[in-house]
């Protein structure tokens, strides 16, 4: 398919997925201001995983050793605790309050704590017990395992939390330029009318003479005239927006006829099929290539 048909649907529905763009975006706003509670902060905590070496052991024989990524696997496990409800369980069983939590893996042993606090909660407070529970759970593990791993580096930074209007606007406008755009598509299929050009060309066997996006009834009309025989018959298939020139071209010599409305018998001289996306059924367009035996004079897309 030519990537230019999703242009050319586009541009048919723009106003409804504008409309939808601006309604989503409209709800994330509100959705983003009811939720957002003025005060609260966000505190990201950098923390990095280490092992206690033995004291006969030095750092170079343990990086060659072929434990060398256990440091790296183990961070991975203490990404998993803190992604977990039972550890931001205890973390909020000390502080008294509910907070929000999220975790990333930087890379090798580094992990990014994420804390989301409300205006009661003190950030550095939260940071500390945060860490303190993490550090429970470590020595847990170690006592369990028999391993010595520690956190071997931590650092806090707290900034105030923002509305982020901007960022939920922006994800609420393109979320509703996918739905509008999915629905536009599944309401054309689901009605068997023509989406795009190469439907039409693949029902009817034939390739448009040209495809028209705007038209008005000055030189269009007369330049499109011209170039076609004078026995040639207009055979719309719905009612497409070309239909309001009918009496301009009948005014010309041509005859105008809308399949199935007016096709009660066979069309003598040359044919122009006139589609239109979006309102012509394929069905229709299939049955009209059987009726003429075969494929059109000439084809038109609107």
């Amino acid at each position: 398919m030519d990537p230019r048909e999703l242009f050319y649907l586009v541009s048919r529905r723009w106003m409804a997925l504008v409309l939808s763009g601006l309604v989503f975006a409209g709800l994330a706003w509100g959705w983003t201001y009811s939720s957002f509670e003025e005060g609260r902060h966000h505190a990201e905590i950098f923390v990095t995983m280490g092992a206690k070496l033995q004291s006969d052991a030095g750092v170079g024989a343990y990086a060659s050793s072929q434990n060398e990524n256990v440091i790296d696997q183990f961070t991975q496990t203490v990404q998993g605790w803190l992604a977990t409800p039972g550890f931001l369980a205890k973390v909020e069983e000390s502080l008294g309050q509910s907070v929000g939590m999220s975790v990333r893996k930087q890379e090798k042993q580094n992990l990014i704590v994420g804390m989301d606090l409300s205006p009661e909660v003190d950030p550095v407070q939260a940071a500390a017990v945060l860490l303190d529970v993490l550090e429970g759970e470590i020595n847990a593990y170690n006592d369990v395992t028999n391993t010595s791993f520690v956190v071997a580096l931590s650092s806090q930074t707290i900034f105030v939390a923002t509305p982020g209007y901007e960022r939920n606007v922006l994800m609420g406008m393109i979320f509703g330029l996918l739905i509008a755009f999915l629905f536009v598509l599944g309401r054309e299929f689901f009605r068997r009318e023509v989406s795009f050009g190469f439907q039409v060309s693949s029902a009817l066997g034939d390739e448009p003479i040209m495809r028209l996006s705007r038209f008005s009834s000055g030189e269009d009309l007369n330049g499109l005239r011209a170039f076609l025989p004078e026995d040639v018959t207009f055979l719309e298939v719905g009612k497409t927006s070309l239909s309001r020139y009918k009496s301009r071209f009948e005014e010309m010599g041509s005859k105008w006829l809308r399949y199935p409305k007016d096709l009660n018998e066979r069309v003598e001289g040359s044919v122009l099929i006139v589609a239109q996306l979006g309102v012509s059924e394929e069905d229709r367009l299939k049955e009209l290539r059987i009726l003429l035996g075969g494929e059109a004079d000439y084809l038109l897309i609107v």
